[in-house]
């Protein structure tokens, strides 16, 4: 095994010497069962953490928004999306790779009973996963010096660590315009309706506007700029303008 290993960074290391690996895009450094394990793992800190809701309501709205969300896109190959509630105050919700995603109760409590909210949070979520925004994340590091051994078997502990640690992650700029863009194309081809993270992302914006800054903003910076580019690509879709 150690051979294998060695034998692998060494490939790594040649290629990058060469330029060959900054040809590739970040996230075709790091294969789909690399990155459920990283989230297996990290699920499973993150359910060590936090108390997972025993309400059968709560998992119940919860699963069979994200299943109708699913089946309005094609999920990853490889990907078992697995929808849980947290028993958690904190207006938050975050996904995990390999398709763990959760969601706080404290969020669910935010919407006040509005689906087509609480499925714009969802989807936004779904699109980390479709987009391959961890496996980026992951394999940038590889084309900054990190060993490809980092990424998989050899340090799988290092990445769910930090996946499962949500006062670290926070996406960049760039993913959440991409993960809000998927998010409303789901709920566009889907029963609810699309402007609900729209509206979420102003009552968010007006609590924080009160000097209360919900869990969701520190892992999903938000700003004017992106609602407006949500709002606007929206308006494009409805007048059926790409």
């Amino acid at each position: 095994m150690r051979r294998q290993v060695a034998n692998r960074l060494l490939l790594v290391l040649a290629l990058a010497a060469s330029g060959m690996l900054w040809g590739c895009a970040p996230e075709s450094l790091v294969s789909t069962s690399d990155e459920v394990a990283v989230g297996r793992q990290a699920a499973a800190e993150v359910e060590a953490t936090y108390p997972v809701s025993r309400d059968p309501a709560a998992n119940q709205l919860v699963n069979d928004i994200g299943r109708h969300l699913l089946s309005q896109t094609q999920p990853r190959q490889g990907i078992e999306y697995t929808f849980k509630v947290l028993d958690v105050n904190d207006v938050n919700a975050f996904a995990l790779p390999g398709g763990w995603i959760y969601i706080n109760r404290g969020l669910i409590d935010q919407t006040r009973g509005n689906r087509d909210q609480l499925a714009g949070v969802i989807a936004h979520e779904i699109g980390h996963v479709q987009a391959k925004h961890h496996a980026e994340m992951m394999g940038r590091s590889a084309l900054y010096g990190i060993a490809i051994g980092a990424l998989t078997k050899g340090n799988v502990t290092q990445w769910a660590n930090l996946f499962a640690n949500l006062n670290l992650l926070s996406w960049s700029r760039k993913h959440e315009y991409e993960a809000d863009t998927l998010a409303i194309d789901y709920t566009f081809a889907s029963r609810y309706n699309a402007q609900g993270i729209i509206d979420f992302f102003r009552v968010l914006q007006a609590e924080q506007g009160r000097g209360r800054t919900p869990a969701f903003l520190r892992t999903h910076p938000l700003t004017e700029d992106r609602i407006e580019r949500a709002q606007a690509y929206l308006n494009r879709k409805k007048s059926g303008v790409r």
